[in-house]
């Protein structure tokens, strides 16, 4: 005799289960293709009839002509046309996942609110410092002094722009341009120091206190 374990004799009626499920649906499709073939079929004799009633075999004629223009489309596009329902289907599952994520964001901000909490979006963080060379730093110097010059900026916008026109240098140290010399110098010991920076240079903002 042959032995059936217990995972067997479980699965057994799963299996027989699906089988059952899966055997309505094949005869569904089959009556809604003959219901289909069915329609075209009288929707053909109909229109057959009524062409050769008016217009004798030239009717005939244009009946087989609209009936190779229906087979034509529908190889061409019958597999589209059939997958319409799906795409269907799909978009509604897209449009109800959405609801369900808005309705639990609503839900979380809800009981944040309830307690007292408020929920902020998470702000963007700032965009790194990009590097600059001592080339680039010293053009950019030379054309705000330039537009002091030329009065298109006061003294005081040109004051602004040097106190964040700061930069550090892989070493750690921090150099600026002196504005009545228009030299770099770097900052050591409380003081600032006449200098020329080698390395490659990242905007940074002076600590407190310097």
């Amino acid at each position: 005799m042959t032995s059936i374990s217990a995972g067997q004799a479980r699965a057994g009626p799963a299996v027989g289960a699906a089988k059952g499920r899966a055997v309505p649906k094949r005869l569904l499709r089959v009556l809604r293709q003959l219901l289909t073939a069915a329609a075209v079929a009288v929707a053909y004799y109909f229109l057959t009839t009524t062409l050769l009633t008016r217009f004798g075999r030239r009717g005939f004629l244009i009946a087989l002509a609209v009936l190779a223009v229906v087979m034509a489309l529908r190889a061409e596009f019958g597999k589209d046309i059939a997958a319409i329902p799906k795409r269907i289907r799909a978009s509604r599952q897209r449009t109800r996942a959405r609801r369900r994520a808005e309705r639990e964001k609503e839900a979380v901000l809800g009981n944040s609110a309830a307690v007292g909490g408020e929920v902020k979006e998470p702000e963007p963080s700032p965009p790194a410092p990009e590097p600059a060379t001592r080339q680039e730093a010293e053009a950019r110097f030379r054309e705000q002094f330039a537009r002091l010059q030329g009065n298109e900026i006061g003294q005081e916008a040109f004051q602004q722009f040097l106190k964040g026109f700061h930069f550090i240098d892989p070493q750690g140290k921090f150099w600026t341009i002196q504005a009545d010399t228009g030299k770099w110098s770097y900052y050591k010991g409380g003081e600032w120091r006449p200098g020329v920076p080698l390395g490659a240079l990242t905007r940074a903002r002076l600590p407190s206190g310097q």
